[in-house]
């Protein structure tokens, strides 16, 4: 992000503050969080405000770096207001209590969201994936350098969710699977759930020994809709606890959610992240990663030149498996067999596809899984149909397993990874290797068995690549 438009966001703040002039023209009071040291955090309470009453939808809640204390956004406080803005400066954390059924379902912001400062977070979730941090933005969204927006560990308690561990020692699973520990049953570990386009469920928790009594969670859950653009140069993250007690034999809990919907562009340097957690101490398996979907139009403004305003890093978006632990963590030969598998980063260019689900799956790792995989589509998934306009990228170190036959729109692969087709087919437009520029496009069937090492990507197990129009049904 360039130095000038900082400066040139802060002095619009500065204005906002100061002019009550907020987006388009709109006349709007700013209602400062002023909470003493004696009083209670909660956004319901009038006395914490400077206008002696909760902030209404044509206010804009400030929360300013002269008074840095938390603040949490109750149930009893009002589901809509007009802004938000974080100070630089205020270095406090701001706990929302969306939840899936509750009173508030989600905080409409009417106009801009910024973020400049602390953090943004929801109440933590144990054996009930309730909240999470929904939010809806009218206006645009910023991010600061130093600020986040963050639901790590606040997922599902060790033990809970859909895909805890099989047994204790094992990670937890949900878009990529958690790794079994040293010795135990490779055949019999947890499942992958939740849709890989459209995600909403918290990470599962990490497995304890018998009796323990701590608890290492998976990530929550992020969603955001944004009429307007998002600049991000913070953190957004949904990471799963990481075990850390010496001598016992914890499973990794999994990635959550992050759910971003943009109308508008993508800008910054930030991170954004839903890796699964480690696992700790006598060969317990990692987590696995989590869910990552971002939509966005990315757009020409007809400056003549055809330049692309939105510039996000992409690799800068990762669902990594966590790692495991052994009792000689230091020996790779060991440590390989309790890496857990990433999850999925999904993201769409509503502008370049104009069709829903038309983006591009990545699934990278960092290292690669020896016995986790990413499967696809989820085994607990209520649309498995729903990657047949999707590209599915399969980076290096990553490793894939089919569930099932699927419809894609293209295969790629980059550098040395694996694709277990599990007696199943694909049915596809392209196969590329984009490192070799090598690709496979003339219509026909491609027996596997014949194919072990296509493109230098290793293809596993009986099953056929069909070459053909990609959206041709599967009969």
């Amino acid at each position: 992000m360039k130095r000038t438009y900082k400066i040139a966001l802060l002095a619009m703040l500065l204005s906002i503050a100061s002019n009550g002039i907020y987006a388009e023209g709109l006349t709007m009071h700013t209602n400062t969080w002023v909470r003493s040291s004696t009083s209670n955090a909660l956004a319901s309470n009038p006395a914490n405000w400077s206008l002696k009453h909760v902030p209404t939808e044509n206010e804009i809640v400030r929360l300013p770096a002269s008074n840095p204390r938390s603040i949490i956004w109750d149930e009893a406080a009002p589901d809509t207001v007009g802004g938000w803005l974080q100070e630089a400066g205020y270095l406090a954390i701001a706990t929302i209590a969306t939840s899936r059924d509750g009173a508030i379902k989600e905080l409409h912001i009417k106009g801009d969201c910024f973020i400049l400062d602390g953090g943004l977070t929801h109440h933590p979730n144990s054996d009930e994936d309730k909240w999470w941090l929904n939010l809806k933005i009218d206006g645009n969204m910023s991010i600061g350098v130093r600020a986040f927006v963050s639901t790590s560990g606040k997922g599902f308690a060790s033990g809970k969710g859909p895909s805890p561990g099989i047994e204790p020692g094992h990670g937890a699973s949900h878009g990529g699977q958690g790794s079994t520990k040293i010795g135990g049953d490779f055949t019999n570990r947890s499942l992958c759930y939740d849709s890989i386009i459209n995600p909403t469920q918290s990470g599962s928790g990490g497995t304890t020994k018998e009796g323990g009594n701590y608890s290492y969670n998976g990530g929550g859950v992020i969603m955001l809709k944004i009429a307007g653009n998002l600049t991000h140069n913070g953190v957004i993250c949904s990471n799963a606890d990481s075990a850390n007690i010496d001598g016992t034999n914890y499973g990794g809990a999994a990635g959550g959610t992050i759910n971003i919907d943009i109308n508008g562009h993508f800008y910054g340097e930030g991170k954004i992240q839903a890796n699964g957690g480690r696992g700790w101490h006598n060969g317990a398996g990692g987590g696995g990663g989590g869910r990552i979907a971002i939509v966005y139009n990315k757009t020409c403004k007809g400056d003549g030149e055809g330049n692309d305003p939105s510039n996000f890093p992409t690799r800068q978006i990762v669902a990594y498996g966590g790692v495991g632990e052994t009792n000689s963590p230091d020996n790779p030969s060991q440590d390989k067999h309790v890496r857990a598998a990433c999850g999925t980063v999904y993201l769409e260019n509503r502008f370049n596809t104009n069709i829903p689900g038309g983006g591009n799956i990545i699934i990278r790792d960092w290292q690669r899984s020896t016995t986790a995989s990413t499967r696809i589509p989820s085994d607990i998934c209520d649309n498995p149909l729903e990657c047949k306009d999707a590209a599915i990228h399969v980076h290096q170190d990553a490793f894939v397993t089919l569930t099932s036959t699927i419809n894609i729109r293209a295969l790629i692969f980059y550098g040395a990874n694996g694709l277990d087709l599990n007696n199943n087919y694909i049915y596809t437009g392209i196969v590329k290797d984009d490192r070799l520029r090598k690709s496979l496009s003339d219509f026909g069937t491609y027996d596997m068995n014949n194919y072990n090492d296509i493109f230098g990507s290793v293809i596993f197990n009986n099953g056929a690549i069909v070459i053909q129009t990609y959206l041709k049904p599967i009969l």
